[in-house]
């Protein structure tokens, strides 16, 4: 059994994997006028993150499978956690970046769509 602080950094490690995968999906240009409006307007929708790998394979997602999809990561984290094997780690950890990948890719093809009706529902915040 790992350590507290085996357990704690490896969480760590995990939970920096996710907090770049969230930021990631905020691919618009800091530079034009009104990502202000947008980058909040994005942000309010990180608790249904997990979409994005439901939106990936083309599939809506509902609240049930945002909860199965936030159950999947989690099992993996733990499972990440608290192994002895490093190599059931590396194993858990390169399953849950692939999954993080996916859904980066997912978020972003539903943004792409968001972000040009919020453009021309409001062309006055935006150029």
């Amino acid at each position: 059994m790992p350590t507290n602080r085996q357990v704690i950094r490896r969480l760590l490690f995990l939970g920096c994997a996710y907090v770049a995968a969230m930021i990631a999906t905020l691919p618009f240009p800091l530079h034009e006028e009104g990502w202000f409006y947008l980058y909040f307007y994005r942000a309010s929708f990180f608790w249904a993150f997990p979409a994005g790998l439901w939106f990936f394979f083309g599939h809506n997602a509902d609240i049930t499978e945002i909860i199965i999809a936030y159950c999947v990561y989690m099992a993996l984290a733990v499972a990440a956690a608290v192994c002895v094997r490093r190599w059931i780690l590396l194993v858990c950890y390169g399953v849950i970046c692939a999954l993080l990948i996916l859904n980066v890719g997912g978020c972003r093809k539903v943004w792409t769509g968001v972000e040009q009706e919020f453009k021309s529902a409001n062309p006055d915040t935006t150029k």
